[in-house]
C-alpha cells in the first residue's frame, strides 16, 4: 500500500461540509484557489493514510488532484486523488461520468480497465516496482 503523511511541523488543511446536488461532501481545498468535492467517508480514509494537503495539477485544460507518495519500493511518484479513492489497479483507468475532474464522488467515478498490451506492459511494471528483488532474476520460458 503507497501511504504518506502531512510534515509534522504543518497543520491539517481545513475542510468544509455541504451538500452537492443532494449528496453530503466535503469540499477540500487544493493549491491554486481550487477545491475538490468528496464523501465524508472516503475523505476520512484518505486524510489518515495519506494527509489532507492535495494539489490542483492543471493537464490539457483539466485540473486533477494528485500528491507525491512513497511506495513499497521507495520511490515517490504522483498519486492521483481518484485513483486512492477507488483503490485503482495499475491497469485501471478511473473517469468521472460528468466530466469534472475535481468531482470525486464515488457516484461520478468509474474504473475501466485497460486491455491488450498496455494493460500488460502496466501490470509488469508494477510488479516490478512492488518487487524489486525478482525484477533481477531471469524468466525462462
Amino acid at each position: 500500500m503507497v501511504q504518506t503523511k502531512d510534515q509534522a511541523q504543518r497543520r491539517p488543511v481545513s475542510v468544509r461540509e455541504g451538500f452537492h446536488r443532494g449528496t453530503r461532501v466535503v469540499f477540500v481545498p487544493l493549491t491554486q484557489g481550487h477545491e475538490v468535492i468528496v464523501e465524508p467517508a472516503d475523505w476520512h480514509r484518505v486524510a489518515e493514510h495519506y494527509g489532507t494537503r492535495w494539489t490542483a495539477n492543471v493537464t490539457q485544460g483539466h485540473i486533477y488532484a494528485r500528491k507525491a507518495a512513497r511506495h513499497p519500493d521507495g520511490t515517490i511518484r504522483m498519486t492521483s486523488l481518484a485513483r486512492v479513492i477507488l483503490d485503482a489497479g495499475p491497469d485501471e483507468r478511473v473517469t468521472t461520468d460528468n466530466g469534472n475532474a475535481l468531482d470525486l464522488r464515488r457516484s461520478n467515478l468509474t474504473k475501466r480497465r485497460f486491455g491488450g498490451e498496455v494493460a500488460k506492459r502496466r501490470r509488469e511494471q508494477h510488479h516490478a516496482r512492488q518487487h524489486p528483488e525478482q525484477a533481477d532474476t531471469p524468466t525462462t520460458p
